[in-house]
């Protein structure tokens, strides 16, 4: 006769292939689930500040506005004159840049889609901060 020891010790050592094989499941199904939720609905706004002459503009300001949130977000251009502005949600947008001894340039309702990367190029025009220059850019 079996001492109740001994039966749990045979029901664990025939359950063995089948609990092995359920837990190897579980944790490849683990593996599965951010590779089926994965999908990108972020993108990202790039672009380059150049004065009327075509010359880059390091250190423009540039601000990305949600049209719908109003969320902000803002950078600086590198030597370069290039900006990238990552991680955005599919919405439109406002895009400003500014720099000291240039004009202020305005681009309304920039349409950002699902996923997208969109390039907004800058090219301002020497003047007062005070001044802007207001674009209406085609519906991406």
């Amino acid at each position: 006769m079996m001492n109740s020891r001994s039966r749990l010790d045979e029901r664990l050592k025939s359950s063995e292939p089948s609990a092995a094989r359920f837990i190897c499941c579980a944790v490849a199904s683990l593996f599965l689930i951010p590779i089926a939720s994965a999908q990108v609905t972020s993108g990202s706004i790039t672009g380059t500040a150049r004065d009327s002459s075509g010359a880059v503009i390091p250190g423009a300001s540039i601000t990305v506005t949600n049209l719908r949130t109003n969320a902000v977000r803002a950078t600086l251009t590198d030597a370069d004159g290039n900006y990238l502005v990552p991680g955005l949600l599919p919405s439109g947008y406002s895009l400003k840049a500014e720099k000291p001894g240039f004009k202020t340039f305005l681009a309304k309702e920039v349409v950002l889609p699902v996923g997208g990367d969109i390039r907004v190029d800058f090219a301002l025009e020497v003047g007062q901060v005070t001044e802007q220059v207001t674009v209406d850019l085609p519906v991406a």
